[in-house]
């Protein structure tokens, strides 16, 4: 008689979303949305990446080897929430159940000075004021400084400290 031994994989692949982290804004026309995928039975044959919490999915790249790394050019929707998942497949067939995903922002909106103190085209103002300004949205705290952030009396600039704090915009 003869036998012939062969192995059963009923283990499901894992994936994993590199980029975008969790509550990150993202902006412009499209993002590269990355991650890593493994199977411990099989090799993974595939990966697919949702945009919309899991009711359509769409075909990532593999990056690396049987997509232990992978991305998806994801062409930015209109500005709101998101939630990104993946889910991985294996050569036997496995399909990776998709666990919670990303939660995203796409946010292509620039912000507006919402408010200022003193107001805008005030008169008799002290140099020595505290200027306020509160925008409509929070900022990246890195990007305001004296370079990006400017006050001015007409022409002239007024040279000055500036500091931004995310309670108040």
């Amino acid at each position: 008689t003869k036998s012939q031994l062969f192995k059963v994989d009923t283990q499901n692949p894992s994936s994993a979303i590199g980029s975008p982290t969790e509550g990150q804004r993202i902006r412009g026309a499209s993002y590269t949305v990355t991650g890593t995928s493994s199977d411990s039975n099989s090799l993974v044959a595939s990966v697919e990446v949702s945009t919309d919490g899991g009711t359509i999915w769409q075909p990532a790249a593999n990056t690396g080897t049987n997509f232990s790394t992978w991305s998806y050019s994801w062409t930015l929707p209109t500005d709101g929430s998101y939630n990104v998942k993946s889910r991985a497949v294996d050569t036997a067939g496995n399909t990776e159940v998709a666990g919670a995903g990303v939660n995203v922002t796409v946010d292509n909106t620039p912000p507006t000075v919402a408010s200022t103190d003193p107001a805008d085209g005030a008169t008799a103002v002290p140099v020595t004021a505290t200027v306020k300004a509160a925008f409509s949205e929070e900022m990246d705290a890195s990007t305001i400084n004296t370079s990006t952030f400017l006050l001015h009396d007409g022409v002239t600039y007024v040279a000055g400290t500036v500091s931004y704090s995310s309670l108040t915009k």
